[in-house]
């Protein structure tokens, strides 16, 4: 089961904030349910569960770099996509804005690979996903994925 939690960007100091570190009263208290102090200066971002390549928390409003693959094979192409929720599911909008590809079909990638006296056989192969910053961190990126990098 995937771990919630969450992280918020301070619009006034311009600091991502850990809410573990930001409301350590509110993590002893004895709830039913997740405590988020609220604020017009903060934006929050959801973990989502998987890691990138180097062991990276993935949270909505990062961007990913991922490869491209063509008919299971890798094509040597990388994209940079924001990470976002959608219809209550992560992933990412590959192309426009209805072509919604869910995290974890993302992060599974089916490939094929010859194999003697069998041929091609369909493999599964994670796929390396890597964060390479944020809208709030990085608004540059952006622009590096509406040109469809």
């Amino acid at each position: 089961m995937r771990e919630i939690k969450f992280r918020a960007w301070n619009v006034i100091t311009k600091t991502m904030i850990d809410l573990k570190k930001m409301t350590p009263l509110a993590l002893n208290m004895d709830t039913d349910g997740l405590f988020i102090p609220f604020s017009d200066g903060l934006l929050l971002m959801q973990y989502t569960g998987p890691k990138d390549k180097n062991g990276k928390e993935v949270y909505t409003s990062d961007f990913i770099k991922y490869q491209t693959f063509i008919m299971g094979r890798e094509s040597g192409h990388y994209r940079t996509r924001e990470v976002v929720k959608h219809e209550g599911c992560f992933g990412i909008f590959d192309q426009n804005e209805y072509d919604f590809v869910p995290l974890r079909k993302l992060l599974t990638t089916t490939k094929t690979k010859y194999i003697s006296n069998f041929g091609e056989v369909a493999i599964e192969k994670v796929s390396e996903i890597e964060i390479i910053g944020n809208i709030y961190e990085n608004p540059e990126l952006t622009e590096v994925e509406n040109g469809g990098a």
